[in-house]
């Protein structure tokens, strides 16, 4: 797998194929603040939540989170 690495101001997109966006939108100190827009049927989860489902025996399946709360 390949990766490549950004650098962006906030406000600014980056997009992943035609009809996901992610977008800077605020720094906190060391923190970035990002935003997902992205179609309901697309998963984006934060790796520390595959990671501990993936060690998890019996799981509930990924944490979803509300449009409210998502920003």
């Amino acid at each position: 797998m390949a990766g490549l690495s950004l650098s962006v101001k906030v406000g600014e997109s980056v997009f992943v194929g035609d009809d996901i966006r992610v977008e800077v939108s605020a720094v906190r100190g060391k923190n970035a603040v990002i935003r997902f827009i992205a179609p309901r049927d697309i998963k984006v989860l934060r790796e520390s939540i595959v990671t501990k489902e993936a060690a998890s025996v019996g799981g509930s399946g990924p944490v979803s989170v509300s449009d409210s709360a998502a920003g």
